[in-house]
């Protein structure tokens, strides 16, 4: 039983995302297992799947997991902007927006 759990504790502190994990410390890790599992199980063993599933769940993961990976994480891209619609021209008052009549009387 102590060497099962051992194995999975391997596993899942490997699979933290290839840049996070190359460059993670135990304690980076460490702060992303939890999260790991609770939202990225499907993911283990492939440690690239879970980083990219973490990231994905940035806004319900915890703090500490969040400020490890927030170095890792690219930022947000900027919210787009909206385009200026030009206001339609006011209706003549005289007519209401009826056909003009072009015939002389």
């Amino acid at each position: 039983m102590r060497k099962q759990f051992a194995f999975v504790l391997a596993v899942t502190l490997g699979s933290i995302g290839v840049s996070f994990a190359q460059g993670g410390s135990q304690e980076e890790q460490q702060a992303c297992m939890d999260d790991a599992y609770k939202f990225c199980g499907a993911a283990i063993p492939d440690r690239e799947r879970v980083f990219y599933c973490l990231v994905q769940n940035k806004t319900a993961i915890t703090p500490r997991c969040l400020a490890m990976l927030a170095p890792h994480i690219p930022p947000d891209p900027p919210p787009p902007v909206a385009k200026r619609v030009p206001k339609a021209k006011k209706k003549d008052a005289k007519n209401d927006g009826a056909p003009v009549n072009l015939n002389p009387r």
